[in-house]
């Protein structure tokens, strides 16, 4: 959580809890804090501290030769993968998806085969 988003989460907090701390005020009562509540909670924050996480030293392990090998093997065949139907109406879906897409991206790929090639990706 970045430190404004903690700042607005304990703003929100406050701002709920404090009328019930406050039994028989009603809200009016807290709209002279309102504007007070966001100091009020960096404050607070400040003084929880940081809740980041720090990796400690890290090195680097070599791959085995068969994880290697399956990685080129997969960076080498590029094409999309195919694709399978459970039935005859979910091909149809894509199609014309795929067409109604294709379309949309003319201008932006103007090859046929690697729009196509995307879109089956894409869909995948």
């Amino acid at each position: 959580m970045s430190r404004l988003g903690r700042r607005a989460w304990l703003s929100r907090c406050l701002t709920g809890l404090l009328p019930g701390l406050l039994p028989g005020r009603s809200t009016r009562f807290l709209a002279g804090f309102r504007p007070h509540l966001g100091g009020l909670a960096t404050a607070a924050t400040g003084l929880l501290g940081s809740f980041d996480a720090h990796a400690g030293k890290q090195a680097e392990e070599p791959l085995a030769d068969a994880v290697r090998g399956a990685l080129s093997a997969a960076i080498a065949s590029a094409a999309p993968p195919k694709l399978v139907f459970a039935d005859a109406a979910a091909r149809l879906d894509f199609l014309r998806w795929q067409s109604a897409m294709s379309e949309r991206l003319k201008h932006r790929k103007t090859e046929a085969h690697t729009r196509l090639e995307f879109l089956e990706t894409l869909w995948y």
